[in-house]
């Protein structure tokens, strides 16, 4: 029997275990955006769980008419995790009428672009050097990226929604 896939919202039960995620992520729960920290692991978000197993999660941040997804994780790749949870995010920005979702990584991050990309994000701009003031803020993120790329650039995506 194939697992079922369920994306629910996040319960305060599950903060411990995301958390966890986040720190295995990223070095600690605070997200830096567009010069912005985050403390993400108190903000909304969606767990997805495969059969009861946690498998992926996705926190966002709404301001000004525009949801942010400010983390998405996923610990079991192509299986349609992400996606699900980016749909959950869609339907959220909609029914809060946002009129626009969008997402900030980093340039080395070439997999997460072309995920955004396949769900319909579009690039929206390209901030240069954004993580030299980033780092200011969280001294922790790395200097090399993914296949040793040097990390400095922060890329928006965004996927504008009917008003």
């Amino acid at each position: 029997m194939k697992p079922e896939l369920f994306i629910r919202r996040i319960e305060d039960s599950d903060r411990e275990w995301a958390r966890k995620v986040l720190r295995d992520s990223w070095e600690s729960s605070k997200i830096v955006t567009r010069g912005v920290i985050h403390e993400t692991d108190q903000l909304p978000g969606f767990i997805a769980l495969l059969d009861d197993l946690y498998v992926g999660l996705l926190f966002y941040d709404v301001k000004d008419g525009m949801l942010e997804i400010i983390s998405l994780n996923v610990l079991e790749q192509r299986r349609g995790i992400g996606s699900s949870l980016i749909q959950s995010a869609i339907q959220e920005a909609r029914s809060l009428k946002c009129l626009r979702i969008w997402v900030i990584t980093t340039n080395d991050n070439i997999p997460a672009i072309e995920f955004y990309q396949a769900n319909g994000f579009k690039i929206a701009a390209i901030h240069k050097d954004a993580l030299i003031e980033s780092r200011k803020l969280k001294p922790e993120i790395p200097l090399i990226g993914i296949d040793g790329v040097t990390i400095k650039d922060e890329i928006e995506l965004e996927k504008k929604l009917d008003g």
